[in-house]
C-alpha cells in the first residue's frame, strides 16, 4: 500500500512539473507580428476638379506697319471641370495612372495694340473650355501619393479684333481647336478608401498659329501658353481596398 502510494505521489509531482515547464514554455513564446495594413491605388477613380489658369496669349502682325506691330493678351480665368481615370499600383509602391480631363473656362482679355496697323485697336482673345489626356508615374507612401504626369492638351479659343468705338474690324475673327502637350506634378491623398483629394499643377504649351486676315491680305500669329493650378476631389471604384507587405 505504502508502495502504490508513493508511486502515485511521484506521478503527481511529475505532472506538476510538467505543467510548470509547459506554462513556462507558453508563457516566453512571442506572439505573431502584427501587419498593418497598407492601402492600395489600384482601380478606377472618378471626380470633379476647379482651380486656376493663366494664359499668356502673344500676338504679332508680321505685315502691319510697322513691321512687327505686336500685343500680348492674359485670358487668365478660374476653370472648374471633371476627370476620370486609372491607376494600377506596383509592389515596388511605384503608381502608373491614365487620366482624361475636361474644364470649362470663363474669361476673356482685351489689349490694345500699341502702334501701327492696327494701331488704337483692341486686340480681344478669349479661352472658351479645355481637356486633356494624360499618364502618370507616382511613388506612393501608404495614403500618400506623389507624381508626375504629361501627355497631350486641347485648347479651344476664340478671337476678334475691334476698332476704335468697339467696331469689329472685319476679317479677323477667328475660332480655333488649339492642340499641344502639357507636363505638371501633383500630391493625392486618399482621405478614406474611396475618397481621394489631389492638388496639381500643369504647363501647357499650344504652339502658334497663323490666322489671315483676308480684307487687309494680312495675318496675324498667336502663340499660346498655359499654367494652371488645381484642386480635385475623386471617387475611387473596386480595386483592392487595402494591401498587405
Amino acid at each position: 500500500m505504502r508502495r502504490h502510494l508513493g508511486w502515485a505521489l511521484v506521478s503527481v509531482i511529475s505532472l506538476a512539473g510538467l505543467g510548470s515547464a509547459l506554462a513556462a514554455d507558453m508563457a516566453v513564446k512571442a506572439p505573431p507580428p502584427v501587419v498593418a495594413p497598407i492601402y492600395d491605388w489600384t482601380g478606377f477613380y472618378l471626380g470633379g476638379e476647379a482651380g486656376y489658369s493663366w494664359i499668356n496669349a502673344a500676338t504679332n502682325y508680321p505685315n502691319a506697319f510697322p513691321i512687327g506691330n505686336a500685343t500680348t493678351n492674359h485670358p487668365d480665368s478660374g476653370l472648374f471641370g471633371g476627370h476620370v481615370g486609372y491607376r494600377w499600383q506596383l509592389p515596388s509602391r511605384w503608381v502608373l495612372g491614365l487620366e482624361i480631363s475636361a474644364d470649362s473656362l470663363f474669361n476673356q482679355s482685351v489689349h490694345s495694340t500699341p502702334s501701327g496697323f492696327p494701331a488704337g485697336n483692341d486686340a480681344v482673345i478669349r479661352a472658351n473650355w479645355m481637356a486633356s489626356a494624360r499618364g502618370s508615374v507616382g511613388y506612393a507612401w501608404n495614403r500618400s501619393l506623389l507624381y508626375v504626369t504629361g501627355g497631350a492638351a486641347y485648347l479651344n479659343t476664340d478671337g476678334l479684333t475691334y476698332l476704335p468705338f468697339l467696331v469689329p474690324q472685319v476679317g479677323t475673327n477667328y475660332s480655333s481647336d488649339r492642340w499641344g502637350w502639357t507636363v505638371g506634378a501633383g500630391f493625392a491623398y486618399a482621405l478614406t478608401n474611396q475618397w481621394l483629394v489631389n492638388l496639381e499643377y500643369r504647363y501647357a504649351n499650344f504652339g502658334t498659329t497663323t490666322y489671315n486676315v483676308p480684307l487687309f491680305v494680312a495675318y496675324q500669329n498667336v502663340k499660346l501658353e498655359q499654367n494652371l493650378v488645381l484642386v480635385g476631389l475623386s471617387y475611387k471604384f473596386g480595386g483592392p481596398v487595402v494591401a498587405k507587405y
